[in-house]
């Protein structure tokens, strides 16, 4: 690795002195030798340095991560056909996206340290045990969803014309942005928070923890499930509050939708530990919930557009998830949105109770 690297900034200098396609001439040659015995030893000694400072202080690690994401995040657009595509698009937050890379891959950094640590305490004591902490991946994604959620909602407000198109926040979402308003924005696409509670089961469920305890771990779960849906909604709100005003706040309203979107959201959290108790491997489990999100998406789509079949949409969670963004809260809504949330639950409490006993009979 070291003289890889060695090799590379002596490449880089050459690629400096050859610009405009002329060859180096001898001394050329030689500050290119020089630079590779220069490198050698700085990197040799310096890789040292910093394997001990890594093993001292292994948060190091993790901030080293996220500088290499911000630097080729910010290399990657700063290239020419990236600049033309981005000036296409009027993208013009390179450097926070570069930014929230490079916190995102520290933070992912961190929370894989605790696994090992976890993993690693399991081999020693045999003792199944959680990573102690929060998440720090999804909530810190929650974070920059929501900021990105604002200022979509923003732009929108300003009235562009997209294709020929005059669109708002009313085309696109169904309602009017407002801090009474941001719960509803739980449920407008793309659904990142049913991914994260997808993530969040199947690596609960597939731990050792999960695997003894599968009804502990999910619980755990949905705390996390919902401690992200809040912070989503109440950076949401403090966001619309400023940038649109209060709006009509009605408490009941208000209170039973994020209710409901997170009883949604438990159910998803059923489903996924469901795939993922007898799923060992726990990268396959994590392709069959993105797979389950991706045909679930498509079957509202179907049912919906299909008079006869519309009544099927009923069973799925993201029916409601969008009908708690656009539609009027009613009492047969509220009841069959519980319905729809509590079947997986009780489904997953069913194989839960199995695999607790299956448990026990082997011990």
């Amino acid at each position: 690795s070291d003289l890889t690297m060695a090799m590379e900034n002596a490449i880089a200098v050459l690629s400096v002195l050859s610009e405009g396609g002329r060859v180096p001439d001898s001394q050329g040659f030689l500050t290119a030798a020089f630079s590779l015995l220069l490198c050698l030893p700085a990197l040799f000694w310096g890789s040292g340095l910093v394997a001990r400072m890594m093993e001292e202080v292994p948060a190091v690690s993790s901030l080293f991560a996220g500088y290499m994401a911000y630097t080729a995040v910010t290399m990657a657009l700063q290239d020419e056909s990236v600049v033309l595509f981005l000036s296409a698009i009027h993208f013009r937050h390179s450097l926070p996206a570069a930014v929230a890379a490079g916190i995102l891959t520290a933070a992912a950094g961190c929370d894989m340290r605790r696994e090992q640590e976890a993993r690693a305490a399991l081999c020693r004591t045999g003792a199944p045990r959680r990573p102690r902490g929060l998440p720090l991946l999804p909530y810190a994604a929650v974070l920059i969803y929501a900021l990105s959620t604002v200022h979509v909602f923003f732009h929108l407000a300003k009235g562009p014309v997209i294709g020929g198109i005059g669109v708002s926040p009313e085309l696109m979402f169904g309602f009017t942005p407002s801090g009474a308003d941001a719960v509803r924005a739980v449920g407008a696409p793309p659904h990142l928070l049913s991914l994260f509670t997808c993530l969040l089961a199947v690596r609960s469920a597939s731990s050792g923890a999960g695997r003894a305890r599968p009804w502990s771990a999910f619980r755990l779960v949905c705390i996390h499930t919902a401690a992200m849906i809040m912070l989503y909604v109440l950076l949401c709100g403090a966001g619309f509050f400023l940038l649109f005003g209060p709006g009509i706040l009605s408490p009941l309203d208000l209170l039973c939708r994020l209710v409901l979107q997170i009883l949604l959201h438990w159910s998803y959290a059923a489903v996924f530990s469901a795939l993922a108790v007898p799923v060992k491997n726990r990268a396959a489990a994590t392709i069959l919930g993105i797979f389950c999100l991706m045909t679930e998406d498509i079957l509202v789509d179907v049912f919906c557009y299909s008079g006869h079949l519309r009544v099927l949409a009923g069973f799925l969670p993201e029916y409601y998830i969008h009908s708690l963004s656009f539609c009027p809260l009613s009492p047969i809504l509220v009841v069959r949105c519980a319905l729809a949330a509590g079947i997986p639950i009780l489904l997953f409490s069913t194989v839960a109770k199995r695999r607790q006993r299956a448990v026990r009979a082997a011990v």
